[in-house]
């Protein structure tokens, strides 16, 4: 959920930039092989990334949110009332990523974008292992757009979450047996905050670091030998 940035040009360019890395070939072959089949809108809230992308890319897109409202809104609103008549929209699961179990090989694309902070790192770790069984094999991607904090790690009393390092991250994903593979830098836009990580592939090793002073959104990316998450980067402009 955007908040009051839902009348801003900040979710047309974080569409714009997603579907751009959508298309890199690296990224695309992979979707290609999956045929384009099942995404799942992770922290969907009311929908708009499954409304403003992945409904345009792949046949049907499941949405999972633990609020009852937004789910309802989804099932019953006008605003995703075309996908739904378009048949584009598939379950919707009242639920929080702690209790979700992606359906093994389903998944052309699992993504998560703003939503994963308020995971425990262990809870973070198991629900990252249960996504790469559910991803379409030798095809499906994991995407995961989080900010991310300088020093340590931040907790959020009164929104109760995580704001995780680059470090904590990539312990996080190591553990869940994932690494990056590709990353790409998103333009334009400078309503979104975070600290840039820039990651390059080494072979099968852990990725190296380019680590910026900007404050920028991130994508992280990250493959685990069939099973892939990929990382798209905000950079302010």
């Amino acid at each position: 959920m955007l908040g009051g940035l839902n009348n801003t040009r900040l979710p047309r360019v974080d569409i714009i930039g997603s579907q751009t890395f959508l298309s890199h070939p690296n990224i695309k072959r992979r979707l290609i092989a999956g045929n384009y089949t099942y995404a799942v809108d992770c922290g969907a809230g009311i929908g708009r990334i499954t409304k403003g992308l992945l409904t345009k890319l792949f046949v049907q897109t499941d949405l999972v949110d633990p609020v009852e409202s937004f789910n309802k809104t989804v099932q019953e609103g006008e605003y995703l009332r075309a996908e739904r008549e378009a048949g584009k929209i598939g379950q919707v699961f009242t639920m929080g990523l702690q209790q979700f179990v992606p359906e093994k090989g389903r998944y052309s694309v699992i993504w998560n974008q703003w939503c994963l902070g308020h995971l425990t790192d262990g809870d973070l770790v198991e629900y990252f292992r249960r996504c790469r069984v559910g991803l379409v094999p030798d095809a499906g991607i994991i995407v995961v757009k989080e900010n991310l904090a300088t020093g340590c790690d931040n907790y959020d009393t009164l929104d109760s979450s995580f704001t995780r390092t680059e470090r904590s991250l990539r312990g996080i994903f190591a553990k869940a047996g994932l690494k990056v593979i590709h990353s790409a830098v998103q333009h334009g836009s400078s309503f979104l905050c975070g600290f840039v990580m820039t990651v390059r592939v080494t072979g099968g090793s852990l990725p190296g670091k380019n680590v910026c002073t900007d404050m920028n959104g991130v994508y992280l990316i990250w493959k685990s030998n069939v099973n892939e998450i990929c990382n798209l980067r905000v950079e302010c402009t």
